[in-house]
């Protein structure tokens, strides 16, 4: 009996503490509008334990969240909150991003996992997204066909090449009879493989602007 209590205390005292910062909300869910570019999410806490509590590291699994907060020291009884910002970019469908948190107390570290889940709707849709040529085939005008969604507030205003020297002409977004858009992509020649890439801008009102990027080709 002697050495199961033993056992059991040791077990106690090897087991970490309770983490001193009380998180409201650990898991931010949201479901994105047409309009929408991004989305801020909050994650609110207080400090409920003893001791002064450090947040020593916010660190974000994808570039597109930044994550941070006024301050990093907290007396006990002092709430904060992380404000995270996951920008879309081109991305569509279902997106989860996590934020980790590393607290320090009395030279203990402890993290806690924050979760961004997103539903975004694809606005704005394109094909293909490569164009190519065969060596030696005619140098003909082939078309990029932009798509948009219903509703969507916003055009395809413009595109180009990235390269000066480009091996390509390209034109500007046209509205088809169909309702989508269509850039015209044309070889000076295809005479040697390469591959360059371009943009298409989408002008959208009231919110960022948004490129889509395509590739050409000839192999």
């Amino acid at each position: 009996m002697l050495k199961a209590l033993t056992f059991f205390a040791l077990l106690a005292c090897s087991l970490p503490a309770h983490a001193a910062l009380n998180w409201t909300n650990t898991v931010h869910k949201e479901k994105a509008t047409l309009e929408d570019t991004e989305t801020v999410a909050r994650f609110r806490f207080t400090n409920s334990g003893k001791n002064t509590v450090k947040i020593t590291s916010i660190h974000s699994s994808c570039g597109c969240t930044t994550a941070d907060l006024e301050k990093r020291v907290y007396a006990p009884g002092e709430s904060g909150e992380i404000e995270a910002v996951f920008i879309y970019g081109t991305r569509t469908g279902k997106e989860h991003k996590v934020i980790t948190v590393v607290e320090e107390e009395n030279g203990d570290e402890r993290s806690t996992m924050l979760e961004i889940f997103v539903e975004i709707p694809e606005s704005v849709s394109f094909k293909p997204m490569i164009q190519y040529w065969k060596i030696g085939s005619q140098a003909d005008a082939r078309p990029i066909v932009v798509t948009l969604a219903e509703g969507f507030a916003g055009k395809p205003v413009s595109a180009r090449m990235y390269s000066e020297k480009t091996n390509f002409s390209v034109s500007q977004p046209e509205l088809m009879p169909d309702g989508t858009y269509h850039v015209t992509v044309t070889p000076l020649s295809t005479d040697e493989t390469l591959t360059e890439a371009g943009e298409i801008l989408i002008q959208v009102e009231g919110n960022n602007d948004r490129k889509l990027m395509f590739y050409v080709s000839v192999r």
